[in-house]
């Protein structure tokens, strides 16, 4: 059961804000039930009047009751409140659901994890793979088999387009040249060194299956594209595209009706600006020039009201296409802690739920480089979350967590790009705020 405190607080933190900075109002009292989570509250409210993010909310639930809390707007240039409901890219906490997905069929039957991938991708028949990645792209048959436990725990070898990646410069050089981008969206798509990308998975394996592996597969944990390639197995495994696949095993299932890969017409009013802070960007001063609103060295990543994700989506990204709310993942996150039901509904047995959450990774995958691409290598042991919890983030700054010792679930959503978690303001803060009223409880 759900009802809403107005925190007195709240409005006193929000007239301090008008007094220092050119800020968005603070969004409406937060929805809470008992107990509130007031040292929470506090620190939603300190992003926004930092300018650390414009929005964000948090959903988290305790023992099956749920409490949600706000602050700040959807966009600088929109009176519309940041809540529970407003709709966010998530990135890479797809996935999570894309490996989910993959174990519902290994429930049914469909899939194995020791099954080779080239038994569903025939493209992928005569792999090779690089000699020294760090050297070159001289290559050589692989002497291991690619498998689909690889691809969703990023041990496939396959490499990864983001600049940095530890696929090797000359690897991620050809992937972005060949379009090999899933996850890239907009003006992202058109910079230049980067080809048009392909308009099915289909095609996008085809083109990958040319270039060697960064790694022999299940030797080494880096970030690839093993994911998006995993979504195009599950189409040719049940025959209908990724999206309604997902759509028919969790999101309606779950009652998630914000989450896909498109967002409805009817609900665009609800989608957050995303902007990005990376230190990629031009020079404060240029930027602050051309729109004073923005804090220094930000720039709009994908404005609402042109976004991508209000039109079909271009290529189905099963590693970091989904948009949803906090309202919506934490009724998957909930699923993930009650050992895959949520209320009387079931969306897989206990022992596929225990094995989404535990460690699946191959044994002995050594890890060349501990902070890339750490926080999607697994949903075990990331550096976005505590130690104890499970779970996994985004490149907005978006964050989910189960904590089973406290029964606890909870999702964090922000949509500003801060270019890894080292560089992020939110993470040690949110979970220092939670431990205290936790245990003020």
């Amino acid at each position: 059961m759900n009802h809403r405190n107005a925190f007195t607080r709240r409005s006193c933190i929000a007239r301090l804000a008008a007094t220092l900075l050119p800020l968005p109002s603070l969004a409406r009292a937060a929805t809470v039930s008992a107990p509130p989570w007031p040292a929470l509250q506090n620190v939603l409210d300190e992003f926004v009047i930092e300018r650390s993010a414009v929005g964000t909310s948090v959903a988290v639930a305790r023992s099956g009751t749920a409490a949600y809390l706000d602050a700040g707007r959807i966009a600088f240039d929109s009176p519309e409140p940041f809540d529970e409901n407003s709709i966010c890219r998530i990135y890479s906490m797809t996935k999570n659901v894309t490996r989910i997905a993959t174990l519902l069929l290994v429930e049914d039957g469909k899939l194995s994890l020791e099954q080779p991938v080239a038994e569903v991708l025939p493209e992928f028949r005569n792999l090779r793979v690089a000699i020294d990645i760090a050297k070159g792209l001289e290559s050589r048959p692989v002497t291991r088999v690619m498998t689909m436990r690889h691809l969703i725990t990023n041990t496939s070898g396959l490499g990864n387009w983001t600049p940095g990646s530890d696929s090797g410069d000359a690897l991620h050089r050809l992937y972005r040249e060949r379009g090999i981008t899933p996850g890239s969206y907009g003006t992202g798509r058109t910079r230049p060194g980067y080809g048009a990308q392909p308009a099915t998975l289909d095609e996008m394996v085809a083109r990958v299956a040319e270039l060697p592996l960064a790694f022999e597969p299940g030797t080494t944990l880096h970030y690839s594209i093993g994911f998006d390639v995993m979504a195009l197995v599950i189409e040719r495994v049940t025959g209908i595209s990724y999206d309604a696949f997902l759509q028919k095993r969790l999101f309606e299932p779950l009652q998630m009706h914000s989450t896909g890969f498109q967002v409805k017409p009817h609900d665009a009013r609800r989608l957050t600006t995303n902007y990005d802070a990376t230190e990629r960007q031009v020079n404060s001063a240029e930027h602050s020039a051309q729109d004073p609103a923005l804090p220094a060295g930000w720039r709009v990543q994908d404005d609402r009201a042109g976004s991508d994700w209000l039109k079909p989506p271009h290529l189905l990204a099963g590693g970091g296409g989904l948009v949803s709310t906090s309202r919506d993942f934490l009724r998957y996150a909930q699923m993930l802690l009650d050992e895959g039901a949520l209320g009387s509904t079931r969306i897989m047995k206990v022992d596929t739920a225990r094995m989404a959450v535990g460690n699946i990774n191959p044994p002995n995958a050594a890890e060349p480089d501990e902070g890339v691409g750490a926080g999607t290598r697994a949903m075990l042991r990331t550096p976005l979350i505590p130690p104890g919890t499970i779970g996994g983030g985004g490149a907005t700054g978006t964050l989910f967590w189960i904590d089973p010792k406290h029964h606890t679930a909870a999702v964090f959503m922000v949509q500003v790009m801060y270019g890894g978690p080292a560089r992020s303001p939110f993470q040690k803060r949110l979970f220092a705020a939670i431990d205290q009223d936790m245990a003020s409880a």
